[in-house]
């Protein structure tokens, strides 16, 4: 059960140490104080859906040293990822805010440059570029429908994970196509508003948001065709 234990934990980018490198560093070079909310949004409910997932874990583990079975403890889990499927949502924003600070503050930029050039301590491959710990989320998500797929394969016939399992695969594929379509709409109405802000009028000609789908219809389409 360890292998699903540290799965758990490992879930959510803010239980990672690099980031935690990112965090200190970011507070220390004192930032305008919104920036690191605007970059981890969502962060604290993604964080308590992992460590009440990863407590039930070790508790079950507790109770049975050599269990047969664990598609009931994460049928009981699964269905409170929704924290996941609102960090996807903000995503987009948050890694224009991370572009953009990076472009016009020089400071920030040799920050990046010199956090990203620092060894990892632990030497277990884990990236340190910030672009990379704020998709992991998804990354990690991914990861369950296989990891679950394998243990089906040796689980017997007797077993009640063999009932279990496959719905807990359903339930996750289903928050990893919904933590998609979350990140695509995301995109599109992200899209939208760099658009607008591109939009260069001289005086009495603004262009009002509505007039969008006259100048660039096949975004505002794309986009309402998501929602």
């Amino acid at each position: 059960m360890h292998i699903f234990s540290t799965l758990s934990v490992s879930l959510i980018l803010a239980a990672s140490p690099p980031l935690k490198v990112w965090i200190k560093g970011i507070q220390e070079q004192g930032y305008k104080a919104d920036f690191l909310p605007c970059l981890l949004q969502n962060v604290q409910g993604m964080l308590a859906v992992s460590r009440r997932f990863r407590d039930a874990l070790n508790e079950w583990q507790k109770q049975n040293p050599v269990g047969d079975k664990i598609g009931d403890i994460f049928l009981a889990n699964v269905r409170c990822f929704q924290p996941f499927l609102t960090y996807a949502a903000c995503q987009i924003s948050a890694r224009d805010e991370l572009e953009t600070e990076e472009d016009t503050n020089h400071a920030f930029a040799a920050f990046v440059e010199r956090i990203e050039g620092l060894s990892n301590p632990q030497n277990d491959g884990t990236e340190l570029g910030l672009s990379a710990l704020l998709s992991r989320p998804a990354m990690h998500l991914s990861r369950y429908p296989l990891l679950f797929q394998t243990v089906l394969q040796y689980t017997s016939g007797g077993s009640s994970d063999r009932s279990t399992l496959p719905t807990v695969i359903r339930l996750v594929e289903n928050d990893i196509t919904e933590y998609n379509a979350a990140l695509t709409k995301s995109e599109k109405r992200w899209n939208l508003v760099l658009l607008q802000r591109r939009l260069k009028s001289r005086p009495g000609e603004e262009v009002a948001s509505r007039n969008l789908a006259c100048l660039y219809p096949r975004a505002v389409d794309s986009y309402h065709s998501s929602t």
